[in-house]
This record gives C-alpha cells, sequence and structure tokens, in this order.
C-alpha cells in the first residue's frame, strides 16, 4: 500500500509533466509550400513542399505522401496534371499531421515577367526627393544655428564695449573729480 504522502507526491509529478508537455513551444507541425504555381503544359517541374518540427525526423517513422485532386478550368476541359495537389506530412511523436494544398495551373505559354523598372525608377525618384529634403532642412538648420551663434558673440561683443566704454569713462571721472593733492 502507498502512503497518502507517496499518492500526493506521484499525483504532484503527473501534473508537472502534464503541464510540461502543455507548455513547451512546440504542439504542432507546419508544412510550408505556395498557394498555387504555373507550370508551362509539356514540361517537368517539382512542386516544393517543406516542413517544421519541433522533433527531430527519425526515417523510419516518417511519412510524407501526396494527394491529388482534378479541378477544371474556365474553358470546362480537363487539362492533364493541372489541380490541387496535397502535402501530407507525418513525423511521430508530433500528434498532428502536417497537410498543405498547392493549385497548380498549367499553361500554354508563361506570363511574361513583371518589368518592374518603372517601379524601381519611381521608388528611387521619390527616396531622392526625400533625400534632398532632409539634406536641405538640415542645411537650414546649421545656418540657422551658425546665425545665433554669430548674433550671441556678436551680442556679447557689444556688451563688452559698453562695459569698456563704461570703465573708461569711470576712470576718467576719477581723474576729473580727484583733487591735484591726490594725484
Amino acid at each position: 500500500m502507498s502512503s497518502p504522502a507517496q499518492e500526493r507526491r506521484t499525483g504532484v509529478q503527473l501534473l508537472s509533466a502534464a503541464m510540461l508537455l502543455l507548455s513547451s513551444g512546440c504542439s504542432s507541425m507546419d508544412v510550408i509550400m505556395p498557394n498555387s504555381m504555373n507550370a508551362l503544359n509539356g514540361t517537368t517541374i517539382k512542386i516544393p513542399c517543406t516542413f517544421t518540427s519541433c522533433y527531430k525526423m527519425d526515417p523510419n517513422m516518417f511519412v510524407m505522401n501526396w494527394t491529388y485532386q482534378e479541378t477544371l478550368n474556365d474553358t470546362e476541359e480537363m487539362i492533364e496534371d493541372e489541380g490541387i495537389y496535397n502535402c501530407n506530412v507525418r513525423n511521430p511523436p508530433d500528434r498532428i499531421t502536417g497537410q498543405h494544398g498547392i493549385q497548380l495551373n498549367v499553361v500554354t505559354e508563361l506570363p511574361p515577367p513583371r518589368d518592374s523598372t518603372i517601379a524601381v525608377a519611381i521608388g528611387a525618384s521619390v527616396g531622392g526627393a526625400l533625400a534632398l529634403l532632409i539634406l536641405s532642412m538640415l542645411v537650414v538648420k546649421c545656418l540657422r544655428r551658425h546665425r545665433k551663434k554669430e548674433l550671441i558673440s556678436e551680442e556679447k561683443m557689444e556688451e563688452e564695449e559698453k562695459l569698456d566704454a563704461e570703465v573708461v569713462a569711470e576712470e576718467g571721472n576719477k581723474h576729473k573729480n580727484s583733487l591735484p593733492e591726490d594725484l
């Protein structure tokens, strides 16, 4: 028979283990792939499917499989290989099977690549204009600060000249007011 203290200790250990499992940062698996992809009719492509898991991959337990679901295109005709491809990943001890689907569109010609020259030119122009604006604001601020320093130094010089003039005037008054015997 176990004592009540041992039963409490076992209960605390079980509760601690359950909380550790629930609080761990890993609770699911993520399967990562694009939502759609275009393929040129008659070409061979590879559909990417990657996954992230908190657990190491055990090659003996790991399972990845693909399922295919046909879809009709806008013209209601079936194009071979066009449809939804689902990537299913199982990596025990993950309890959840990761799954993600991709729509594969088979086209007779690929769309032309986007020419981003105009966007780059507009972005560079706006960026350059902003840089010039900021630079001009900095120059104006520096010039104002410099002028303020000049005004302050001019005011100090004027005050010093006034003080010097007052000191000279006071000394002159002393000499006028003094008696000859004081000299």
